[in-house]
């Protein structure tokens, strides 16, 4: 008696490429289940941290504190305004 065959791949790629090979879905805000314990805790207070202190930083205008005006004089130079961070409306970088 003929043995008898063991394995093939025979027609696998045909039917696995026949619907597509997609990627696997991500998810936008992946699952904390699994991580490292100490870092979850660390995490949850960091960003409530976060968030009290983007609230304290705000002003009566809507910008950061970073982004307000400072005046830099050098010498007897004239005097320049510099503003961080906020670009004027209509403004384009090319």
């Amino acid at each position: 008696m003929a043995k008898s065959k063991n394995h093939t791949n025979h027609n696998q790629n045909k039917k696995a490429h026949k619907n597509g090979i997609k990627k696997p879905k991500t998810t936008k805000y992946p699952s904390m289940r699994g991580v490292d314990p100490k870092f979850r805790r660390n995490h949850k207070h960091a960003l409530h941290g976060t968030a009290k202190a983007l609230a304290l930083e705000e002003t009566d205008h809507g910008f950061r504190s970073i982004n307000l005006p400072f005046i830099l004089q050098i010498d007897n130079m004239p005097v320049v305004e510099i503003r961080l961070g906020v670009k004027p409306l209509g403004f384009t970088d090319f």
